[in-house]
């Protein structure tokens, strides 16, 4: 798993600007080139090639099927409630 923070992900992402939070369609994804990048990102950290991650991960970041959750959305799953 990569945990990032939300605040430099929507930097990243122009296109989302205004956005609270960020949601995918799909919880679980099955792209070989987006796990050809998830793997370098690791590589890169355990080789500690910090200056080099920012790009790399942006650069994941904007392969990912992002978009902004809606504030009503994001409130009902606050209270651990579905809005299908």
């Amino acid at each position: 798993m990569l945990y990032l923070d939300v605040d430099w992900c929507l930097a990243q992402l122009p296109a989302l600007s205004g956005a609270v939070r960020l949601a995918a369609p799909q919880p679980m994804l099955r792209g070989a080139d987006l796990f050809l990048q998830y793997q370098h990102i690791v590589q890169l950290t355990q080789q500690q090639r910090t200056a080099e991650l920012p790009a790399a991960i942006a650069r994941l970041l904007r392969e990912l099927p992002l978009c902004p959750m809606p504030p009503e959305r994001f409130t009902a799953a606050a209270n651990g409630c579905s809005t299908g």
